[in-house]
């Protein structure tokens, strides 16, 4: 069970994305951004449209801290959404 939250315009139907532990060893600021995925709606803004522009099950990267202000709330040619909180899974094998 994913809990829901809401996208950008308010709107509480999309399910949250959730940090993987790989995290970019390239760009600007080596290690300071991790891959996530999405449980629900991989949300971008397009044409002044927020739209689901990847779908369940996409994954995407963003900054793994900082104020999220800091930060544009739209990213890239399809106006990814823009995502610094991300919901964390703790998975374990029982034996």
């Amino acid at each position: 069970m994913c809990t829901e939250i809401n996208d950008p315009e308010g709107n509480t139907e999309h399910y949250p994305y959730y940090w993987t532990s790989t995290t970019h060893l390239d760009g600007p600021n080596p290690y300071s951004i991790a891959v996530y995925l999405a449980f629900g709606e991989g949300l971008g803004e397009m044409n002044g449209t927020l739209m689901d522009v990847h779908g369940a099950g996409c994954q995407r990267s963003d900054p793994k801290s900082g104020n999220r202000d800091d930060y544009p709330q739209y990213f890239g040619p399809q106006g990814d959404v823009r995502c610094v909180y991300n919901f964390v899974r703790c998975v374990r094998s029982i034996r």
